[in-house]
């Protein structure tokens, strides 16, 4: 159902604009709460709290595939807080050193 707004002078398309914000806030306000009442039948239909019902919801939600804590390789043997997972650029301990002889290998954690 098309509106004419030709015949409006601006401060009239500004009333009109203004109103129809105000309806457009009162029907998302009404949605709202329809889906949260709607919700909360949900969760009591199934014997939990709107809370419990989103906290289980989350839990069973298909979690992104992540990476995990990779344990170090290498080790600095000067300085044995230097620690370095081989993954990535090589930390500046690294090259400093390769670059005074010491082999990468030699610097492998050995694990027993």
């Amino acid at each position: 159902m098309p509106i004419d707004l030709s015949g409006l002078s601006a401060i009239e398309l500004n009333e009109v604009i203004t109103e129809a914000k105000a309806r457009i806030a009162d029907l998302q306000r009404e949605g709202v709460k329809n889906a949260y009442f709607k919700v909360v039948q949900i969760a009591n239909e199934v014997g939990l709290t709107v809370d419990e019902l989103i906290a289980q919801g989350r839990g069973n939600a298909a979690k992104p595939a992540g990476r995990g804590i990779v344990p170090p390789r290498y080790r600095d043997p000067l300085v044995p807080a230097n620690t370095w997972t081989g993954r990535g650029k090589r930390p500046r301990w690294v090259e400093e050193r390769i670059a005074k002889g010491i082999q990468l290998e030699d610097m492998l954690i050995k694990h027993v």
